[in-house]
């Protein structure tokens, strides 16, 4: 099924191609968007958003290759697979910043400033369902091993690093650019 959301930003011109056939061609005619902040602070959080989210899906990937009794836990591995959406959902938000331009279409505009606050939102419910997960692993189960602790140390530290990426999700704002 095909989004008609962003039909109104484009219009349709019969254009001559190379073999001098007539070609209908979709041309943007709508707004353009800029961040909201400076360039080089735009970077400078796309830098270290990425980086902590690397991270984050590093702690969550790592733990998942292990045969330990912490990834044995049906109440650990699912909170753990479905942080993989916000985590995909965050990396291609990122993605777009990096390759967005001085002017930014509103399709990649809702990509960029609607899907990250959104995301970030997500990761950090995830990361704290894996957090309280683990809380109740460490109480429950005897017998634990070194890597049941350090996989319950990842699953703080994911949780810290998500706060401060909830608290960043505003860096990417965006704002209607005065040329057309």
């Amino acid at each position: 099924m095909v989004s008609r959301k962003y039909t109104k930003d484009y219009r349709v011109e019969a254009r001559l191609n190379k073999r001098g056939a007539v070609r209908d061609e979709a041309i943007y005619c709508g707004d353009y968007f800029r961040f909201s902040r400076p360039r080089e602070d735009v970077r400078r959080s796309l830098r270290s958003l990425f980086s902590a989210e690397l991270g984050i899906a590093l702690s969550v990937i790592v733990p998942m290759c292990f045969p330990c009794a912490y990834c044995r836990q049906i109440y650990i591995v699912l909170p753990l697979v479905l942080s993989l959406l916000p985590i995909y959902l965050l990396f291609s938000a990122l993605y777009r910043v990096k390759t967005a331009g001085q002017k930014v279409i509103r399709e990649h505009r809702d990509k960029i400033a609607n899907r990250f606050p959104a995301a970030a939102l997500f990761q950090l419910i995830t990361a704290g369902v894996v957090l309280v997960s683990s809380i109740v692993f460490l109480i429950i189960i005897d017998g634990l091993q070194a890597i049941d602790w350090i996989f319950s140390a990842l699953s703080v530290l994911r949780a810290a690093v998500s706060v401060l990426i909830f608290l960043h999700r505003r860096d990417f704002a965006m704002e209607v650019a005065p040329e057309k």
